[in-house]
């Protein structure tokens, strides 16, 4: 007995006028070719597809043809203008704190097909490469990069992985030298705060230790004894003088 099989149906994604216009419609029309939707059964998806701001351009419009919803599409999201926004996004995209590499690289890849929708895939691979590195914001890593000269995006994110890598690396192995170094230095100073506080307590600055003051004492003896003998001498002298 055969069992009959319910084909799998293709749900398009929504859209809110923020993505690209040219992305969300090739693949809307992939669904709708898929699912063999007539022309009335894709203006009828492509409406339910709508959300937010782009939901609103259908009020008014509630009987318009598939035909009609794609060009007021065209004519709001899919101006020169609009192309210009995702631009400007892309030149002034930068990594955010924390954001790992490879999101970084889809968000850049996805800008570049917004902003460039008719540009063959070599222009987006090589605007998708220079926006990435661009969009690193770490000039040592951006420099690194650039002179391995990745093919493609894949590659210069592969790159970027590893070389970031090898430089977090020699940090932590930097950080822990300059840790142990440290904990030398104090070690050292705390043998020598200790070998101080037990070392004699030092003379009062100007007071001669033991052999010092028996220099001094010799010296004032012998100062004392020819005073003596010149004290002595002085009476003898002065009668030879009068004799």
């Amino acid at each position: 007995m055969s069992r009959s099989r319910t084909r799998d149906v293709a749900k398009p994604d929504k859209y809110d006028g923020k993505a690209g216009l040219d992305t969300f419609l090739a693949k809307f029309e992939a669904c709708a070719e898929y699912n063999k939707w007539t022309r009335k059964a894709k203006a009828a998806h492509l409406k339910s597809a709508l959300t937010r701001d782009a939901a609103d351009l259908f009020q008014g419009n509630a009987r318009a043809s598939y035909s009609e919803l794609v060009e007021l599409l065209q004519r709001r999201y899919g101006s020169r203008e609009q192309q210009e926004v995702f631009k400007l996004e892309l030149k002034s995209k930068r990594r955010k704190p924390g954001q790992d590499i490879q999101s970084l690289a889809h968000e850049v890849e996805k800008l570049v097909i917004q902003a460039y929708p008719r540009a063959p895939s070599d222009i987006h691979e090589t605007l998708s490469i220079d926006s990435f590195i661009d969009a690193l914001a770490d000039p040592p890593l951006q420099c690194r990069l650039r002179e391995r000269e990745p093919s493609n995006l894949n590659e210069a994110v592969s790159t970027a992985l590893r070389l970031e890598a090898i430089a977090k690396s020699t940090l932590h192995a930097d950080q822990t030298m300059r840790r142990h170094t440290r904990a030398a230095k104090l070690e050292m100073d705390e043998v020598h705060d200790e070998d101080c506080q037990n070392r004699p307590p030092s003379k009062a600055a100007g007071t001669p230790t033991s052999p010092e003051r028996g220099k001094v004492s010799s010296k004032k003896a012998r100062h004392n004894s020819s005073t003596t003998e010149r004290a002595l001498q002085s009476p003898v002298q002065k009668q030879g003088k009068e004799i």
